[in-house]
């Protein structure tokens, strides 16, 4: 038990993981979307700094930009990795939010700019 008193009910280790991030509720049009950061990630969910969080229980579309250092031995360059997934707002609080991933992804290389 942390010491706040809150038992931590995460099944997946979570990992640092600051990473660029378009969150989009699902309903709205681009002119909602934010752009935020993953302060940390798990394979079931992330969470994003902000300090508008989306209310608990809102559906999102999320996107999520990754650049893979591994890719550099190919290209000559860092890879880019986008990875899409929906998911479900579980906790807002004034620091961000904390979304739970639907079980689908899709993960396809992104462009280098």
């Amino acid at each position: 038990m942390k010491k706040t008193g809150r038992v931590d009910r995460r099944r997946q280790e979570r990992f640092v993981l600051k990473a660029t991030s378009i969150v989009l509720p699902v309903g709205g049009d681009m002119r909602d979307a934010l752009e935020l950061c993953t302060t940390d990630i798990s394979a079931n969910g992330a969470f994003f700094a902000t300090d508008k969080p989306l209310p608990t229980g809102a559906s999102v579309s999320i996107t999520i930009f990754l650049i893979i250092a591994a890719v550099k031995n190919l290209l000559g360059q860092p890879g880019r990795v986008r990875i899409t997934t929906e998911g479900k707002v579980v906790r807002s609080c004034p620091a961000g939010m904390g979304v739970a991933f639907a079980r689908r992804y899709h993960l396809e290389p992104a462009e280098q700019s």
